[in-house]
């Protein structure tokens, strides 16, 4: 609601008043799951819209939610608020662009807008996004999130204002779309992966105009299910391009018409199963004493012959094990012509239906297959068919990886080299960095979007906005996201920090993924040339090109850690008795830094019902958790981190596989108030989280909890703790971290929290040369360190 003072103010609606506040009361009833104590009072922010010369734009309109305004003379609308929302500008001969508002300790925020036209033409807007799907966990329980096409639109209802805001934009839809029997889904494969029909009205409510399929999910219920997945986009009238029934009906690319330019788009993977075939036991392998029945296929003597005596793709008749025909068949295919080598396969799949092959080749349908032929064959016919520019999406490299894997870089390098205007790429589940290779930017992962791990490194996203100018690339900029529930919501404040530091830390380091021998994934440096970062401006990034590596003296001596939040620092000659602490969790402050429009803090924390308040004496901000304990309980209660946090031995190996870094210890630390009676403690469940065999479903098993009384003066004042973790057990690599509160033996006692980190200290001294890190804190001795100058 708009007023002469450009006020924006939910009050004056006086007539949905009640209405409104009941409205309130329910929403935070619901999200935080308790009846909560107090609720943040409004505070006023400020919003101003500038041009690209930095000049106020008058008349600028502003919504969010089912408010409007629209800005003065000075460019400004003023917000009265209790937690950040999304805010939506438009303005005439402007492109629309979205900002958070109402952040935490940030009372004023600026919105550059840019023309609609450049110097050199019209402007075109382009949004991409990673991995997305509306399956398992939104599908299952008696209560599913998902049961209908309203239900599938709130899902992304929080991010769909801004996604929506460009001439053309996609995803990588990582799923099959039909409502298939699970009996008819690919044999032996280890994930399954189908969304509901509803699924495209959630690519509706974010204004998707083209989805690619080529990854390793469009196959998962073979040839009907990617049959089941057209028709339903086709219905929906939403492109796409990635797979189909044959290698050149996958690698075929989609023209779109988006701001006055014609867009042709490919999508090819690198991951083809191959890989899952190859960890098959052969012949030689000893049967286990024990097998599930899910993995006793594995070890089954099936007999299978092919062909005559002379023929090119002869297989004598013999009894054999699924890894055994494989390995046969992979030494022979590269020998048989395309036909002998795909009638080969049909027979030998029938016989061993659980081998996997979930892309369009070798006679059967599926993704479209990464070569180097095949995209600069894909480029070649965008042009023809009229491509002003062509952009090469390709899913590939290592699920939960940092950095891209060597093989994946030459690949994106390689479609660059074909003629590619941009490279988006996806697959690892996590955000990774961003390169400018021959003046083309290469984005590695843009990590989830919509999707349901449980992972904490699943959770922080992007949306990267490219804004081309005829078609030249000008600007490249990332809005920070964050999946809340599983659902994506604009990221601000710290946390969206935090995501643009793991983009930052990303694109700096000289480092590649490889699958170590034990079949884990691990990273080691490389003398890969560093060659784009993203910087941070009001919770937003831009890409740009690196121009020098600076370096920087800090002087410590401190037996106490000191803090360099905020600050990415490259491990230079460091000295011995140096520590590096690197916060693992990043989510402690409670704050509420999801632009979402109610209040609702303890974002990636699990708290228990009535704990979730607002103390306006914190010392990092309004919300904490406060736990309640009297002699009439008989459990302690505990809030901790809602996802496991990552806690491997370490970080950094050689080619062989041999850690070069060295070994991790943990501390955490948080603050603390304590009244009354009760023992607070911390506690952390360590757990072996095992990836390591792609044939079968990953294993997580608890392995320890460890309690540990928290010193916390019992005076009513906060007090800033540290507690040392106990060396995790082996085989332990990741951990749920929380803060508890036993009952006390009579009377009653109350603990309040906030500020919980997860420190991981790492010798510097034991780190390799030019090994990038992102520390909360140091301890210890003087180091030289590196930091980057960017162009302006």
């Amino acid at each position: 609601m708009a007023t002469d003072s450009n006020r924006v103010d939910g009050r004056t609606a006086a007539l949905f008043a009640l209405a409104v506040a009941l409205m309130v009361a329910l929403v935070v009833a619901w999200r935080i799951d308790a009846e909560a104590t107090t609720v943040p009072p409004e505070a006023p922010y400020l919003l101003t819209i500038v041009n690209e010369a930095g000049a106020p734009i008058a008349g600028a309109s502003v919504e969010y939610g089912e408010h409007f305004a629209t800005t003065g003379s000075a460019g400004i609308v003023e917000f009265d608020l209790r937690s950040p929302v999304l805010a939506i500008v438009s303005a005439n001969g402007m492109l629309p662009d979205g900002v958070v508002v109402g952040v935490p300790g940030q009372p004023e925020t600026t919105l550059r807008l840019l023309a609609e036209t450049g110097p050199n033409g019209d402007r075109t807007v382009m949004h991409f996004a990673g991995d997305f799907m509306l399956a398992r966990r939104y599908l299952d329980g008696e209560e599913p999130m998902v049961s209908d096409s309203a239900s599938a639109r709130e899902v992304v209802s929080d991010i769909a204002p801004l996604f929506s805001l460009a001439d053309l934009s996609t995803v990588n839809f990582e799923s099959v779309i039909g409502s298939l029997s699970f009996d008819d889904a690919y044999p032996g494969k280890r994930y399954l992966l189908q969304s509901s029909p509803d699924v495209v009205a959630a690519l509706d409510e974010l204004g998707v105009d083209v989805v690619t399929l080529g990854n390793n999910h469009s196959n998962d219920w073979l040839e009907p299910g990617l049959a089941s997945t057209v028709r339903a986009l086709n219905r929906a009238e939403v492109a796409h391009t990635g797979a189909g029934t044959t290698a050149e009906d996958a690698e075929e690319p989609v023209l779109i018409e988006a701001g006055g330019l014609t867009v042709g788009m490919i999508s090819m993977t690198t991951v083809t199963g191959d890989y899952v075939n190859d960890s098959l036991p052969d012949a030689l392998s000893p049967e286990p004493a024990t097998i599930a029945d899910a993995d006793r296929w594995q070890y089954e003597l099936r007999e299978f012959g092919f062909g005559s005596p002379g023929d090119p793709a002869y297989v004598a008749d013999e009894m054999r094990r699924p890894g055994t025909i494989w390995r046969l068949f992979d030494e022979m295919e590269s020998r048989l012509a395309k036909g002998d080598a795909a009638d080969l396969w049909m027979e030998i799949t029938r016989t061993y239906p659980e081998l996997q092959d979930w892309v369009a080749r070798r006679g059967h349908g599926g993704a479209a297959w990464f070569s180097e032929g095949a995209v600069e064959q894909a480029v070649a016919t965008a042009r023809v068919g009229g491509a002003d520019l062509v952009i090469v999406q390709l899913h590939g490299g290592y699920q939960f990886a940092d950095v891209g894997s060597d093989y994946f870089g030459k690949a994106t390098r390689a479609a660059v080299d074909a003629g590619a205007d941009l490279v988006i790429g996806h697959h690892p589940h996590v955000l990774q960095g961003f390169e400018i290779y021959n003046d083309t930017l290469i984005a590695y992962s843009l990590g989830n979007f919509v999707f349901d791990q449980d992972f904490l490194a699943t959770h922080p996203s992007v949306i990267l906005r490219t804004v081309f100018e005829g078609t030249q690339l000008i600007d490249a900029t990332v809005y920070p996201v964050i999946i809340d529930d599983y659902r994506p919501v604009a990221a601000a404040g710290d946390v969206a920090d935090a995501i643009l530091d793991q983009i930052n830390l990303a694109s700096l380091q000289d480092a590649e993924s490889l699958r170590l021998p034990d079949l884990r994934i691990g990273s080691i440096p490389t003398d890969a040339p560093v060659t784009a970062m993203v910087t941070n401006h009001q919770g937003r990034g831009s890409v740009v090109p690196l121009t020098e590596l600076q370096a920087l003296d800090v002087d410590i001596e401190a037996s106490v850690p000191v803090s360099l939040e905020g600050t990415l620092l490259r491990i230079d000659g460091a000295t011995a008795g140096l520590l590096v602490g690197t916060d693992v969790f990043r989510y402690g402050s409670l704050e509420d830094l999801q632009a979402e429009g109610y209040p609702d803090g303890g974002l990636e924390w699990s708290v228990p019902p009535q704990s979730l308040v607002i103390d306006h004496e914190s010392p990092e901000g309004m919300w904490v958790v406060r736990l309640d304990r009297t002699s009439q309980h008989l459990a302690e209660v505990v809030a901790r981190t809602a996802a496991r946090v990552s806690m491997p031995a370490h970080r950094w190996f050689d080619e062989s596989g041999a850690p070069i870094d060295g070994e991790g210890t943990w501390s955490v630390r948080v603050w603390g108030k304590r009244v009354g009676a009760g023992i607070p403690f911390v506690r952390v469940v360590y757990y072996n989280f095992d990836d390591t065999n792609p044939t079968r479903e990953p294993e997580s098993s608890a392995l320890e909890t460890v309690d540990i009384e928290l010193p916390l003066v019992n005076n009513g004042e906060w007090h800033e703790l540290w507690v040392d973790l106990p060396a995790p057990p082996p085989g332990a690599n990741t951990a749920l971290v929380g803060v508890g509160l036993a009952p006390p033996k009579s009377q009653s006692g109350t603990v309040w929290i906030d500020g919980l980190e997860v420190i991981e200290w790492r010798p510097a001294a034991e780190t390799p040369e030019g090994v990038w890190v992102d520390p909360a804190y140091v301890l210890g001795t003087a180091f030289e360190t590196r930091t980057l100058t960017v162009a302006p």
